[in-house]
């Protein structure tokens, strides 16, 4: 069985879909602020002096082993000089049948969108109607 087949089954599951996109969320942030520390061509202690903070929080932050709030983000890649955004898309690999999970916040969640309180759903002929609808 290829890779892409084994994870397509295991994104049929909730909790390791959550569990999933979470471990890339935080994969892309800490990608990004390791680009932009690059790029301004600064180190670790190099942000941490600009942070105001230890060289221990700036690995923390780095390595994904702390939990990173978006006031976290927004301070680190405003110390780097750079602005950040959030865009959402449609899950790959998922149909597109509502799935429910119950994260500690109570959201349920409808294939790319998160919904809060839950709202209904217009139904459509092409997935990407429903986004843009």
């Amino acid at each position: 069985m290829r890779d892409e087949q084994v994870l397509d089954r295991q994104l049929r599951d909730p909790e390791f879909r959550r569990l999933f996109q979470e471990e890339k969320l935080i994969l892309d942030v800490t990608e990004q602020v390791s680009q932009a520390l690059e790029e301004r061509q600064l180190s670790r202690a190099d942000l941490s002096r600009l942070l105001g903070k230890t060289r221990g929080y700036v690995t923390q932050v780095l390595s994904g082993s702390t939990n990173l709030t978006l006031r976290t983000v927004a301070d680190v890649m405003t110390a780097l000089g750079f602005e950040m955004g959030v865009s959402r898309e449609p899950l790959k690999g998922i149909h597109s049948h509502p799935v429910e999970w119950k994260p500690s916040q109570g959201c349920i969640a409808f294939d790319a969108e998160i919904i809060v309180p839950p709202l209904p759903i217009q139904q459509a002929d092409h997935p990407a109607q429903e986004i843009a609808a």
